[in-house]
């Protein structure tokens, strides 16, 4: 379990094969309320956007939400698979964690109900969030494209890697704030092996690279 800094992240980024875009400020201290990247794991969720249209409606929001300068998240994955990072370490998705233990394990790593925000990553997938479909069309509201699971396992799997964490560190905003959020409609293991194997993949590639 590690922390990283802006340029650490940008480089993982571009080695992962994503295709990245970055929102203006994502890397400053300004916006940051913690002082520190996120350390424990990764939080998936949806953007609920009401149905909106376009690649990524929510992003304005997200940017200027009522905590501005603070970010809403840390990127958003549109319906065609962009991920546009807002914020490179500290930002304001998961909330207070309404498990009755008061907190997560991830890992062997205990988080608190008062650091998700400060300990995971938030990943924002572009979606009204009423379809737990995993091939929905690119031009459609709803469910999730294919492009944007395969963004969502990539992204994660490269923060994984970028924290010293597992597969098991990564977890739905539901399962941080069960009775309080739905998001994502898909069960924890559909992300968890499909990590897994997104990790096991880059490993093997870097065997045979070198790199």
């Amino acid at each position: 379990m590690s922390t990283y800094t802006a340029t650490q992240l940008r480089r993982a980024l571009r080695k992962s094969g994503l295709t990245v875009g970055y929102a203006e400020g994502w890397d400053s201290h300004d916006i940051d309320p913690f002082g520190m990247s996120p350390t424990a794991g990764v939080v998936m969720h949806h953007t609920a956007n009401g149905g909106a249209k376009g690649n990524n409606p929510s992003l304005y929001w997200q940017i200027r939400n009522e905590y501005y300068p603070v970010r809403a998240a840390h990127c958003n994955i549109g319906r065609d698979g962009l991920v546009t990072i807002i914020a490179a370490r500290g930002a304001y998705h998961a909330g207070a964690c309404t498990r009755p233990e008061g907190g997560m394990n991830l890992g062997g790593t205990w988080v608190p109900s008062s650091s998700g925000n400060k300990m995971l990553f938030g990943i924002e997938i572009e979606s009204a969030g009423t379809s737990p479909a995993t091939n929905a069309p690119v031009n459609s509201t709803d469910g999730y494209t294919r492009e944007q699971v395969r963004a969502a396992t990539m992204l994660a799997a490269t923060l994984c890697e970028l924290m010293g964490v597992d597969a098991k560190c990564v977890i739905n905003h539901k399962d941080w704030a069960p009775g309080r959020k739905n998001d994502t409609l898909l069960p924890i293991e559909f992300w968890r092996k499909k990590v897994k194997r997104q990790l096991l993949a880059n490993k093997a590639k870097r065997l045979i690279t070198g790199g």
